[in-house]
């Protein structure tokens, strides 16, 4: 079976190196972009079952949603919860407050693409 392909748009190291290695070691391949330009290129050019969002940049989103219909998750700073809302208003299917446990992560982003693998094109 192929590894599905995920995305992360952050320039947070620290986020990047955490989600990359739940990611690789659960879920399929990882890759980053810096900003929404750089994911929509990405995505147009390898496809992804979901992207993730870091929240600290909640404008990234937006611009991604309006290219690329499949799931975005937002990665919420534990202590940033208020940007939730706003990230469901820019275009997030989710919203995981972080840091969190790497089960749940990978438990809701399965549940979140098998949703929207059944969705109509």
């Amino acid at each position: 079976m192929a590894q599905s392909n995920y995305l992360l748009v952050s320039q947070n190291d620290t986020l990047v190196q955490a989600v990359g290695h739940v990611v690789n070691s659960r879920l399929g391949n990882f890759a980053t972009a810096l900003n929404s330009d750089e994911a929509v290129r990405i995505l147009e050019q390898e496809g992804c079952a979901a992207v993730f969002v870091d929240a600290r940049d909640i404008a990234q989103c937006q611009p991604i949603r309006s290219r690329w219909r499949g799931p975005i998750v937002l990665l919420v700073p534990g202590e940033a919860k208020s940007v939730t809302l706003h990230g469901y208003q820019n275009g997030a299917d989710l919203a995981i407050a972080v840091p969190c446990d790497s089960r749940e992560l990978v438990a809701r982003v399965q549940a979140l693409t098998r949703r929207a693998a059944r969705l109509p094109s």
